[in-house]
């Protein structure tokens, strides 16, 4: 089992790409997020508590975490349960967690069903906001 660190580099993308989360939920009572490359956990439990964290308290959460059928998943499910506090505010906000084997090179969730995306590809991290007809806006 690999050891469920943080990746320094990885994480500094996403966070200085967060002031693209901070009003994807437009009034919705659940944000759709999807992490496509979700690796070990740990750095994607850290996103979606920030993400969530610019959101009204009453917004719950749909969390798809999407890699290769091969990934270590009880090491991402062992990283979620450990930041479920932080991710939920204590229990105030309603989240739900989806574990996804398949590749981000092909389609893993339908057309049009994730507000925000976040994925790792050629070692680049692209944080997309979606807009309501499915298109990248960014």
């Amino acid at each position: 089992m690999m050891e469920n660190t943080i990746d320094t580099l990885t994480f500094s993308s996403v966070y200085s790409n967060m002031s693209y989360a901070s009003e994807t939920a437009d009034g919705k009572p659940v944000l759709i997020i999807g992490d496509y490359g979700c690796s070990q956990g740990l750095n994607s439990a850290i996103l979606m508590q920030e993400i969530l964290s610019k959101q009204p308290p009453q917004t719950g959460a749909r969390i798809f975490l999407v890699n290769t059928p091969y990934n270590d998943w009880s090491s991402v499910s062992q990283a979620f349960h450990a930041r479920k506090p932080d991710i939920s505010a204590d229990g105030t906000r309603r989240t739900f967690t989806e574990m996804v084997p398949g590749s981000f090179f092909e389609q893993c969730l339908p057309d049009a069903s994730v507000d925000v995306a976040n994925r790792l590809v050629l070692s680049a991290l692209a944080f997309r906001e979606l807009s309501p007809s499915g298109r990248h806006t960014s």
